[in-house]
């Protein structure tokens, strides 16, 4: 598919989901006028976002069909993905609130994601570790299921996981337009995401209509955001792969710090970067305005790695920024500090932080020593 044909399916498109979602819009007002017209009272749409998904299901599908030469998507094996995406999907209809059909549904995921990973064929970023290929893959798969979990758990914010996929549809046609990299295929795939989500926006903050996220809506789209980002690190460009799911990255490795200090100090502390900007004051809706912002500086990172090919230098950047963004908020003494001095500041935190839980859990081992040579 050319670039023009792609111009003029993503305009066809457009026509059809404005359509779509604004009948839903006028059915709703108006029978929300009917029930409360002497109220102040927003209007709820329900299924704004169960329609964008349906609507990106059907697109992606003819996105397939229209596609003249199949070679690009069976090298990305667009197939298993879909079914993997629809599999996934279905799991959002499993009641988490027993802990045993939450861990059902966590099996069940984590199954479909490294089946899709072992169904992929021979790439050279398996070959890059010195380790055996069915172990890397196994690797792989578990590092994307981690992600996708994590970009999950933090879905329950308000809006979090569209402006993501917003943000990432915006990155990838940003690259598609400026740089054009081999790739084409996720990233189109990702700018039709970024479209439907954008769609949704004025309902919200134009209209002040409520448009809540179900749970369904919030695995699919997490699916999707990590799965065209592992595509992308797979099709030559990790650097830009990297970046896009980076904040899944930088919030399991807050949680894993503030969990150690949490322990060392024996005082129960808010574990995610969320949280603690929750814990200072802040709103939902702030929280995700200020990571968009944020996610502006990641979007330049992609375009020069895309024009330079300079992965590991953007990725370490992006981490440094990531960094400077939790010194910021959470020690606001360090405001001021340059991101080498940052460096050097978490380099050395991390040190004495594990050498405090060594001795934590040394001082564990002589007591319980202790005590079995008493009873003895």
């Amino acid at each position: 598919m050319t670039a023009t044909h792609y111009l003029i399916f993503l305009g066809c498109l457009l026509a059809c989901d404005i359509a779509a979602l604004y009948s839903y819009f006028f059915y709703c007002e108006a029978k929300h006028f009917n029930r409360v017209y002497n109220t102040e009272t927003p209007v709820v749409l329900r299924f704004a976002f169960p329609v964008q998904c349906v609507v990106f299901a059907l697109s992606a599908g003819a996105f397939y069909a229209l596609t003249p030469d199949k070679a690009g998507l069976e090298a990305v094996r667009f197939g298993p993905f879909a079914a993997a995406a629809g599999i996934v999907a279905l799991c959002g209809f499993v009641p988490t609130a027993k802990r045993s059909l939450a861990a059902v549904q966590w099996i069940v995921e984590a199954v479909v994601i490294s089946a899709v990973v072992f169904m992929l064929p021979d790439n050279p970023a398996f070959e890059y570790f010195s380790l055996p290929a069915p172990a890397v893959r196994a690797v792989a798969g578990l590092i994307w299921f981690a992600v996708f979990k994590t970009f999950v758990l933090l879905g329950g914010h308000e809006t979090f996981v569209p402006v993501k996929a917003f943000g990432v549809g915006t990155a990838s046609a940003l690259v598609l337009f400026f740089a054009a990299p081999p790739l084409v295929v996720p990233l189109r795939i990702n700018v039709i995401l970024g479209v439907l989500m954008f769609m949704v926006a004025p309902f919200r903050f134009l209209f002040g209509c409520v448009t809540p996220l179900r749970k369904v809506c919030r695995t699919f789209l997490c699916f999707v955001i990590t799965a065209s980002a592992f595509q992308i690190v797979l099709a030559g460009k990790p650097g830009i792969g990297i970046l896009m799911v980076m904040y899944a990255a930088f919030e399991i490795v807050v949680c894993a710090y503030r969990l150690i200090k949490s322990l060392v100090s024996r005082k129960k502390i808010p574990l995610s970067f969320v949280s603690l900007l929750l814990d200072k004051g802040a709103t939902e809706g702030d929280v995700v305005l200020f990571l968009f912002r944020y996610d502006w500086l990641f979007i330049l990172l992609m375009l020069l790695d895309a024009y330079t090919g300079a992965s590991l230098q953007v990725v370490v950047l992006g981490g440094l920024l990531y960094l400077k963004l939790y010194y910021n908020v959470a020690c606001p003494k360090s405001a001021r500090m340059s991101l080498r001095d940052l460096f050097k500041k978490a380099r050395s935190d991390a040190r004495s932080g594990f050498a405090q839980t060594e001795r934590a859990l040394r001082g564990i081992r002589e007591k319980y020593a202790g005590e079995e040579k008493a009873d003895e």
